[in-house]
């Protein structure tokens, strides 16, 4: 092998292990790994057309889950960049469900009204908290990414900036 095809072969090495480590790195402080990831247990929540949509629904995607209240600052400021993200990670088999914990239709649709760009992604309604109270959600915003299997291998607690388009391309592998 010529000298100048070691160097190239080196160099491709070393920007493919650099752009993983980067990636990886793009993960970590937004979100922190559950070092053993957890099966994610069943959901079964109204949407915004008072259909059931169950969590199981969307098995052999990366499911990014998100509980908010309307009474919640950081859920409020976060809301647009999660949108953003909705609309770059859709068509790349990543689902966002948004679950509003404790509040009905007349809580929810004046707020989101409010958001721009309004949320187009799934709202679930856990009117009575029992979904919060079952996967131990203390603090809002939270968020839960649930990969392909239907593990739960990350969590955020508060505000994150969504709009990322290296953190779509990890969730995208999980």
């Amino acid at each position: 092998m010529s000298i100048k095809k070691s160097i190239f072969s080196i160099f491709i090495f070393i920007t493919f292990i650099n752009s993983n480590i980067n990636a990886q790195n793009v993960l970590s402080p937004m979100f922190k790994k559950i070092s053993k990831p957890i099966k994610a247990s069943e959901i079964s929540l109204t949407n915004e057309d008072d259909e059931i949509v169950n969590l199981s629904d969307f098995r052999g995607k990366v499911v990014v889950l998100n509980f908010w209240a309307t009474w919640c600052p950081p859920c409020k400021k976060e809301m647009p960049s999660l949108q953003k993200f909705y609309e770059k990670a859709k068509d790349k088999g990543i689902v966002v469900l948004a679950i509003t914990v404790g509040q009905d239709d007349d809580d929810v649709f004046p707020f989101i009204n409010t958001l721009k760009p309004t949320p187009t992604f799934p709202i679930l309604y856990d009117k009575d908290s029992k979904v919060a109270r079952q996967w131990s959600i203390h603090a809002m915003p939270t968020t839960i990414i649930i990969n392909k299997k239907g593990y739960m291998t990350h969590f955020a607690l508060g505000a994150r900036d969504f709009n990322n388009n290296t953190f779509i391309d990890i969730l995208s592998k999980l």
